[in-house]
């Protein structure tokens, strides 16, 4: 009887867990224990998860750390632990992390420094700082927030000061005199997990406490000429944006008595505040001699705030390089053609004065026709740097303002390659791919298609599906496909770069397809797509139960590189 009751307790538990779970896909956090909260996206898609699933974003930061070196700029990267990490003993019972994320932070931080990225260890530093006494009233990490508390953030700024320190150009750094003091214990006013959960649970939980810091600056050494721009900067999200309540920023600079640029942003991830920063002024005219880039665990997984597109490197590389030393031409002021033997990592550095408006409207000329782009211009009558990736086949590039009456003036324009590293985050890493039977591929992009379905197979959702994937060359590709068609008088049309290349019409419901087609090689971003007539609920519906707008389903498609 004992043993029916406890198995009949285990089963209600597991229950409660799984439907506290699936509230959590609703309002984005998870009920924990002992009055804990967590943010649903530090769980990731823990059963699908593979261990490559943040790859991409790892050799980005790797990259982007390598290009801000080759500036004379050394970053160290303060990747910030999942507080599920910390805290699993407060999840849900009996849920336990699985393998996949209880090694997590440890496999994705062995990753970056397998980069040369300067990343130390935040999440041990963090649970040294839970054997502290003071743990139990004032934890590293906020209860109802999925932030670290004040607490948790000066620990973490510890760390990353004590890597900094040693670093010759931070040594180099001016001295300022700063005290960061501690306030009276405070209410904490916006957890930002507890105003997510329903009104009724919200009255479970009392106001958290948390003791706020303040920073104050008592000299610097040049304060008789007055201050000078901060020559190390702070890249970040809104641990890093929380001054009082989350003084990382404080931290930094208190342990090391330097005054750092804060130019960290609330919920814009990890990617926007680094290229808002880049285009500033700010970067161009005194670039700083050493920077942080914090980062929270959970933007390397697929989450909100953190998509980061396959082709976004080709945006900052420009950004973070500037002007080259060695262009690959020099262009005419303010219209140029290019020669023959562009890569796919090349841009245009044009140094402009405007006036009279905030945008400059660029256009690249091609002979598939042009195209034209505005580009944000941040401050009006000075000189500023323009830095864009040049499309694949380019043959030349203009520049005018986009407001009528602005004075637009040109100090010079050249053509710059870009580094190789960037061209190898871009093309596709194995030579062959299965879209059908691969869920998550590196370097390829896909749209309008099902999850993986036993395996083996995909379907195409909506009247067209597309692949698109970069070539650093013009060797072409192979495309090998078998389908299953299930609709009645269906047509299937097969285009490449928008071009069509293969074309069914009227397949009968059963019927199978196999092809392979040889697809044009093209230097740049290529795009693959299916168009179909029919699909499931239009016209008709062929799977009543399922009403996913099913159209075919692919055993195989497959694009191999030579």
């Amino acid at each position: 009887m004992k043993k029916m009751f406890l198995l009949l307790t285990l089963s209600l538990t597991a229950a409660h867990a799984q439907s506290n779970f699936q509230e959590a896909q609703k309002t984005g956090v998870v009920l924990g224990q002992n009055g804990w909260l967590f943010h649903i996206a530090e769980f990731g898609d823990f059963q699908q998860e593979a261990a490559d699933v943040s790859q991409q974003k790892l050799e980005t930061i790797g990259v982007i750390s390598s290009l801000f070196k080759q500036k004379g700029i050394p970053v160290v990267t303060a990747l910030v632990p999942a507080k599920i990490r910390l805290y699993e003993k407060e999840l849900p019972a009996p849920f336990a992390l699985p393998p996949v994320i209880k090694n997590r932070y440890e496999r994705n931080l062995s990753s970056l420094q397998g980069l040369g990225v300067n990343a130390p260890d935040l999440l041990k530093a963090m649970q040294e700082g839970q054997k502290d006494p003071l743990e139990a009233q004032y934890p590293v990490y906020q209860k109802l927030d999925h932030h670290w508390s004040s607490r948790g953030a000066l620990i973490a700024a510890k760390t990353i000061t004590d890597v900094l320190k040693n670093l010759p150009e931070v040594q180099a750094v001016q001295e300022t005199k700063f005290d960061l003091k501690a306030a009276p214990e405070s209410d904490y006013f916006d957890s930002s997990l507890l105003k997510r959960v329903s009104e009724q649970d919200r009255q479970k939980y009392p106001k958290e406490k948390f003791i706020p810091y303040d920073l104050v600056k008592t000299s610097s050494a040049n304060s008789l000429l007055g201050d000078s721009a901060p020559e190390l900067v702070l890249v970040g999200s809104s641990a890093s944006a929380g001054g009082r309540m989350w003084p990382f920023d404080y931290g930094l600079a208190a342990n090391l008595q330097k005054e750092f640029l804060n130019t960290a942003q609330a919920g814009r991830g990890p990617w926007l505040p680094m290229e808002d920063y880049l285009r500033n002024p700010a970067y161009q005219q005194n670039p700083p001699k050493a920077m942080v880039w914090q980062l929270w665990e959970a933007f390397l997984l697929n989450v909100d705030q953190a998509d980061l597109p396959q082709d976004w490197i080709r945006t900052v590389a420009p950004l973070i390089l500037g002007k080259c030393d060695k262009p690959k031409q020099t262009l005419a002021a303010a219209q140029a053609q290019y020669p023959a033997d562009l890569s796919i990592t090349d841009y245009w550095n044009a140094t402009i004065n405007l006036s009279g408006s905030n945008r400059v409207k660029v256009t690249f000329q091609s002979p598939q026709g042009p195209q034209t782009l505005e580009v944000p211009v941040p401050v009006e009558g000075e000189n500023y740097d323009l830095n864009v990736p040049v499309p694949a086949g380019s043959t030349g590039v203009s520049v005018e303002p986009v407001s009528a009456g602005a004075n637009l003036q040109v100090q010079s324009s050249q053509l710059c390659d870009g580094p190789a590293e960037v061209a190898q985050l871009l093309v596709p890493a194995q030579n062959k791919v299965d879209v059908a039977k691969n869920g998550r591929i590196s370097r390829v992009e896909i749209s309008g298609f099902s999850g993986v379905e036993g395996g083996a197979r995909r379907w195409a959702l909506g009247p067209k599906s597309g692949v698109s994937f970069w070539q650093a060359d013009s060797k072409p590709a192979v495309l090998t496909v078998d389908l299953y068609n299930p609709l009645n008088d269906q047509d299937l049309t097969v285009l490449f770069n928008n071009q069509p290349i293969k074309s069914f019409t009227g397949l009968k419901a059963g019927s199978t397809l196999s092809f392979t087609l040889e697809l044009p090689g093209t230097i740049g971003k290529n795009a693959l797509e299916f168009q179909v007539k029919k699909f499931n609920g239009q016209p008709e519906f062929f799977a009543q139960q399922d009403t996913r707008p099913m159209s075919v389903m692919f055993n195989r498609l497959e694009v191999q590189f030579r």
